[in-house]
């Protein structure tokens, strides 16, 4: 996919969640200034949760109308909430020196901490072994069949968090019971290693990985690789934007402010190049 830069990528913003932060889109606006082309990194509308389904596609074409009111192209790339918002499942940025894709991949049973693994592992499962060698090594299908794991839920009725609650009714639900805290911890210290992992496995060439998916925003170093993780706009989580030129890329963190999100201040920064220019 051709993409004009400069980029900015969100993800995670759980739009029609009972607990998102964001409910208009318009709050994005600061964040869009001086750019070229959002790159939406999966979970932007809720589209498995039953009580906003009939919702998600109408909150879509509002969040895409903010980008092109204001001369920006609007990028989505599916998640394991919206796994049908888009064509597009991953993106190879900076002549292949970074690779942007959710992070459901990173886990077999896709979200490993939530209840619905147990129905989303058996069909990732089922999934895979009906490809054939060549499928199973390459990115695209792998990530196809990771989105259609994820919609096996449609046919599951996930109980969930009512909006009344808000933040502290999904801190206990998440919380409970005590073994799903600690399998959120193992997660994210996970996470970046197997981020790496992926990229050494589709895409030796990348320089930097950049995902979302487990909510736990962050910037690490893992076998010369540099991972991001962009968070969520959920409560307890952090969250940042990347911005990506055709040779840098840069972390900043998001902060409210009123009623909007803005820019805070760059929390990493490098020029970029494919690895196997870069070692040599």
């Amino acid at each position: 996919m051709n993409v004009a830069y400069p980029l900015t990528i969100l993800s995670d913003l759980h739009v029609g969640h009972p607990a998102s932060y964001l409910t208009d889109p318009e709050a994005l606006a600061p964040l869009l200034r001086d750019t070229a082309t959002v790159v939406f990194n999966g979970d932007t509308v809720e589209m498995l949760w039953v009580g906003n389904r009939d919702r998600a596609q109408e909150q879509l074409e509002a969040i895409s109308q903010t980008c092109l009111s204001r001369g920006i192209r609007p990028v989505f790339l599916n998640g394991n909430h919206d796994p049908v918002v888009s064509s597009a499942n991953y993106l190879d940025l900076c002549d292949g020196a970074v690779l942007v894709t959710h992070g459901d991949i990173l886990f077999h049973e896709v979200a490993p901490w939530s209840w619905e693994a147990r129905v989303v592992g058996p069909e990732h499962t089922r999934l895979l072994k009906e490809m054939d060698e060549q499928a199973r090594t390459d990115l695209h299908e792998r990530l196809v069949a990771a989105k259609r794991a994820s919609l096996r839920l449609e046919m599951h009725e996930p109980r969930r968090a009512g909006r009344g609650f808000g933040g502290l009714a999904l801190a206990l639900w998440e919380a409970w019971p005590p073994w799903r805290a600690l399998k959120v911890l193992y997660c994210w210290a996970k996470a970046p290693g197997l981020a790496a992992g992926l990229a050494r496995q589709f895409r030796p060439r990348a320089r930097v990985v950049i995902i979302g998916h487990t909510h736990y925003a962050g910037v690490w170093q893992r076998s010369g690789r540099v991972v991001i993780n962009t968070g969520s706009f959920l409560p307890f989580s952090g969250r940042s934007l990347v911005r990506v030129e055709p040779n840098r890329v840069e972390v900043w963190s998001v902060v409210p402010h009123e009623k909007e999100w803005r820019p805070g201040h760059v929390l990493w920064s490098e020029e970029v190049r494919p690895l196997e220019k870069a070692l040599t």
